[in-house]
């Protein structure tokens, strides 16, 4: 017996099918490797997976490259929270169409998304910068030097 699927049906399935895995891949990273993030200095792998992100280790700052289609650079927004988590947010808004039109297939997503990361003390949360040029949102995380403290040899005084 033969089943007849709608494409667009189809397409959502898929779509929801890897957003599952992709979030059970990332639960599996996080438990395997738990420092991962903390050594690196970025916590990347969060229960939000949009936008998909490269994150870039350098000597001197963390790169963090999202791809954003469609979006103007008005509609973006970065923001440094308190507990060095920077956030990426952004709001797609739907089009009005004319009066008498009928969606035939309807596949692009107008809503809004947030995406966080969790920075590293040796972070420079004062001096991110960030770049938004063709859907590809750019910023720049630079490192700073953290003090380790000096050991301190005491003295053991016989009596």
């Amino acid at each position: 017996m033969k089943q007849n699927f709608s494409l667009p049906a189809l397409l959502d399935s898929r779509s929801e099918f890897i957003s599952s895995f992709d979030k059970m891949f990332d639960r599996m990273v996080e438990k395997s490797f738990p420092s991962f993030s903390k050594d690196l200095g970025v916590e990347f792998f969060g229960n939000s997976s949009y936008p998909k992100v490269d994150v870039i280790d350098t000597d001197t700052s963390i790169l963090i490259h999202a791809e954003i289609p469609g979006l103007t650079k008005e509609e973006v927004e970065i923001n440094v929270e308190p507990g060095k988590i920077l956030s990426i947010k952004g709001s797609r808004k739907q089009k009005n169409h004319e009066e008498g039109t009928t969606w035939i297939i309807k596949e692009l997503k107008h809503s809004s998304f947030t995406r966080k990361f969790l920075l590293g003390d040796n972070m420079n949360t004062d001096a991110v910068e960030a770049k938004f040029s063709n859907g590809i949102l750019e910023i720049t995380v630079p490192k700073i030097q953290i003090k380790k403290p000096e050991e301190k040899i005491v003295k053991i005084e016989i009596e």
